[in-house]
């Protein structure tokens, strides 16, 4: 009996060391989006204000290519995290992936300070 016990404690141990791993890597990778969700809502201003090094330091953390075809159309490959964040089809995903969990009792959301950037597309900064 004391061997099985021991052997369950193990197990729970396992266990909750697994679940404050994945915990940790929920935090950071939570940390990140809302970092980037910050900047994109501000990177106007911030491109703006921004001398040439430093546009130049935003074109490069943003875009991975930028194209520039010969009748003047623009067309961008973005960096991560930025690609998705940007992407119109993957924001309604998340929206509606939101709204259902929200409806069922599956999702809790914090508060945002900033709003959420909806519609952003970068190639647009000049």
């Amino acid at each position: 009996m004391k061997q099985e016990q021991d052997r369950i404690a193990d197990q729970i141990g396992d266990i909750q060391h697994r679940i404050e791993a994945h915990h940790d890597e929920y935090a950071s990778a939570r940390a990140n989006l809302d970092d980037s969700l910050g900047l994109l809502a501000n990177i106007v201003s911030v491109y703006e204000r921004a001398d040439d090094a430093n546009r130049r330091l935003c074109n490069q953390a943003f875009f991975h290519r930028i194209f520039i075809e010969e009748d003047g159309d623009v067309r961008v490959e973005y960096e991560r995290p930025f690609g998705s964040l940007c992407d119109t089809e993957e924001q309604m995903n998340a929206l509606n992936w939101s709204a259902e969990a929200k409806k069922k009792g599956e999702a809790q959301t914090g508060q945002r300070v900033e709003t959420l950037v909806e519609g952003l597309n970068l190639s647009h900064l000049g």
